[in-house]
């Protein structure tokens, strides 16, 4: 029997494409994704990537009146007449409650048809018998359907780190107490500097797994020698990726989390340009959660830069948190809290919050799951 999958699309993208796992090796025989004027941007990304990654050929849209309820029966009524001798899956998720209620209407009681909605923690529930599957779909291609160009992304996966790494990180960050200020010179790629004018410096083997520090320390009034190793150490060490990785390591402690994504910086389609970037990127499953990460904040013009990329690059429905780890002065620490809130950004200080990272991230889910 032919397999057809017919899968409504509105302005979200995933759940029409997660439907696509209800069939064997997740390849139908057919697939029409109806759309509105309105989402046919969307519903032409959802081809594509059923097409490009799954190998189905006969993929079509069909258009159809979001809100009239006349044109909303002719659409779902001309696709059940057509499709009615198929095995078919009709996924209603997508689109509007008129959409939701015509195309429901039309597909329930056919004996070879389930009628699925896919719900917030990625579950299609069949409608008719009330089963559940648990679907998935993998970062890369969240955010491709997302509309961003995935080969254009440059990134690190948290799980390409090692334990060398991760405990190189509170090595680094030891370190860097001792004179924050030459630190800062020695390891922002922007400054440029291996010397500072107090005589700290810094070398760096070819490969960038070995470093040699010499820091001087203001109290004792002398440099003091640090040697440093890790696999991945120039990521770490450079550009504070080390409290980038420490972040990334809480996140990997939640349950939740399927994949994380450290240091994306998205590039231009001509590929020599930088357009933005996102310290980390994590999967939870129902959702993308994005974090910028600062040893504190310096300008609120960082927030709204942050909160733009997140917007332009992982989607509207991503959750935003941003993660400082230096103790602040009263005045800073509340303007940090308040832009952040005023932004809907979570806020988390490694130095004085009273709960952890991972609580700060589920109360924050929780509270948007809701609403």
């Amino acid at each position: 029997m032919k397999k057809t999958y017919i899968t409504l699309v509105g302005g979200q993208t995933i759940p029409a494409y997660q439907g696509i796992q209800l069939f064997p090796d997740s390849r139908p025989d057919e697939v029409i994704i109806v759309h509105s004027d309105d989402s046919h941007a969307e519903a032409s990304r959802v081809a594509e990537a059923i097409s490009r990654f799954h190998g189905v050929k006969d993929v079509s849209l069909a258009a159809c009146s979001p809100v009239d309820i006349q044109d909303i029966k002719v659409c779902a009524n001309s696709l059940r007449e057509e499709f009615q001798n198929d095995e078919l899956v009709v996924n209603i998720t997508g689109g509007t409650k008129m959409w939701t209620l015509g195309f429901f209407m039309a597909f329930w009681g056919l004996p070879h048809a389930r009628v699925i909605y896919v719900d917030q923690t990625n579950n299609a529930i069949d409608l008719v018998t009330a089963e559940t599957k648990r679907l998935s779909i993998p970062l890369e291609m969240r955010l491709w359907l997302s509309g961003v160009n995935v080969d254009n992304i440059e990134y690190m996966r948290f799980d390409d780190f090692t334990d060398e790494d991760i405990s190189a990180c509170a090595e680094i960050e030891q370190i860097r107490w001792l004179n924050t200020s030459a630190f800062r010179l020695l390891t922002n790629e922007d400054e440029d500097v291996t010397t500072t004018d107090d005589g700290s410096s810094l070398k760096m083997n070819a490969d960038g797994t070995e470093a040699s520090i010499d820091l001087y320390v203001p109290s004792e009034r002398k440099p003091k020698h640090f040697e440093l190793r890790s696999p991945n150490l120039w990521r770490i060490l450079l550009n504070y990726g080390w409290l980038e990785l420490k972040t990334a390591a809480e996140i990997s402690k939640m349950s939740e989390v399927r994949d994380i994504w450290l240091g994306c910086v998205f590039r231009s389609d001509s590929g020599n340009m930088d357009i933005n970037e996102i310290d980390i990127i994590a999967d939870f499953g129902s959702r993308l959660v994005c974090v910028e990460c600062k040893t504190w904040l310096y300008r609120p013009t960082d927030v709204n830069k942050f909160k733009s990329a997140v917007s332009n690059f992982s989607g509207s429905g991503s959750a935003c948190f941003f993660v400082a780890n230096d103790l602040m002065d009263y005045s800073n620490e509340c303007d940090a809290r308040q832009i952040c809130q005023q932004n809907n950004i979570g806020y988390f200080n490694f130095s004085d919050s009273l709960i952890s990272l991972k609580d700060v991230i589920l109360q924050s889910l929780q509270r948007q799951n809701k609403r």
